[in-house]
């Protein structure tokens, strides 16, 4: 099998050989007895007091559907996702393919720091300090926030349609996206070993997943210490948490800026004869790449429409998808993207230094063994 010995006495290796079994939903009496030993031998395996033998560590792998080389990982393991969203998982349907989907971000964003020991580079975490809320109500507080990282970013006051990209490399915030369970929108996660996680369903449509990536960021200025999942369907109005109303308000100025809308609904009004009509909303909508709910919403917290435009326009029956097709708007791209652009970098060029194999590198983008040798051929041509 070619491990070493100091591979199977890595300080470390009893814990991810723990954890591994956790996630697995495994016993410590299933696996001692898989391995023919007694659950006493395991218990000392796990808590570092007993060396693996490489045999050992074959079936384990095996029974925890785990690479090897991962479980050999000479860098300590992150801290359990799964244990921060404990509480927000017992409240939550769908709670098992949930829990599964964390598990999951948590395998990437270890994979993702692996991806940097091998290659030397340090994490690319340009984290601002988390900023206080204390003695402001969370509309101010999210008006602040996002006006204040707007310009501490550089954005303007104008769309955004790359936020993905400025949350990789302006701050160093590790995107996934993944699938999900359908009401789930999308969930945060911090460890001081893996950085600031977000995940997005990768199943919604790109003008939620927009919104989720900046509800979320939200929680990663004001509360980046407390992981927080995302549901479609809110609680009532007066029992949604104030974080999660804080979310929603940033998300809000964040990707429509008060001053940019304003200048843009105002230049709609002064042209034409119509003015602002129902499709000029549309058109405006897709050009912030919100929602059209947002974007009316929105207008109406200005004040640029009167409140109960949505309700009103609702109540017509007035059709979004019929009003694009008229308009000639088609459908933005979606994100197909699972990893971050920098992992994938990664990945490509410790394959190309040698510094994984084959089938670690299929492993890390998902790929199949044949896919992967492909895409090998294909890079080495173009080095």
């Amino acid at each position: 099998m070619g491990v070493s010995e100091a591979e199977l006495r890595n300080p470390n290796l009893p814990k991810r050989l723990r954890n591994a079994r956790r996630d697995r939903g495994l016993t410590q009496e299933a696996v001692a007895e898989q391995l023919g030993l007694a659950r006493t031998s395991l218990v000392a395996l796990e808590k570092g007091e007993r060396f693996i033998r490489p045999d050992e560590l074959v079936v384990m792998a095996r029974l925890y559907g785990r690479p090897i080389d991962e479980l050999l990982r000479p860098s300590a393991p992150a801290d359990n996702f799964v244990g921060q969203f404990r509480t927000s998982l017992s409240r939550t349907a769908d709670a098992d393919k949930l829990e599964d989907a964390i598990r999951t971000i948590e395998r990437y964003a270890e994979d993702y720091r692996e991806l940097e020991r091998r290659s030397g580079v340090a994490p690319d975490h340009r984290y601002p300090a988390p900023y206080s809320v204390d003695g402001l109500s969370p509309t101010a507080a999210a008006t602040e926030i996002a006006s204040t990282e707007r310009n501490r970013l550089g954005l303007g006051d104008g769309p955004l349609p790359n936020l993905r990209d400025i949350l990789e490399t302006k701050l160093g915030i590790r995107v996934f996206f993944i699938e999900l369970p359908p009401r789930i929108e999308g969930f945060f996660a911090f460890t001081p070993e893996t950085g600031a996680c977000i995940a997005v369903n990768a199943k919604h449509p790109v003008e939620r997943q927009q919104w989720t990536m900046a509800h979320e960021f939200a929680h990663f200025l004001t509360r980046r210490l407390r992981a927080e999942i995302t549901v479609s369907k809110m609680e009532p109005r007066g029992r949604t948490p104030q974080h999660e109303r804080l979310a929603e308000a940033f998300a809000g100025d964040f990707l429509m800026p008060t001053s940019g809308l304003t200048r843009d609904f105002n230049a709609i009004r002064r042209t034409g004869v119509e003015g602002v009509t129902p499709g000029t909303l549309v058109e405006l909508a897709a050009f912030y790449r919100v929602s059209f709910q947002a974007l009316v919403v929105r207008l109406e917290g200005l004040g640029l429409l009167p409140r109960g435009t949505f309700d009103m326009l609702q109540h017509e029956r007035f059709s979004v998808a019929e009003a694009r097709r008229l308009l000639g708007l088609s459908a933005p791209e979606p994100d197909t993207r699972v990893f971050p652009v920098r992992y994938v970098t990664l990945a490509v060029d410790a394959y190309r230094d040698g510094s994984i194999s084959e089938g670690a590198f299929a492993r890390l983008l998902l790929l199949d063994r044949v896919t992967a040798r492909a895409v090998a051929r294909t890079l080495e041509n173009m080095a």
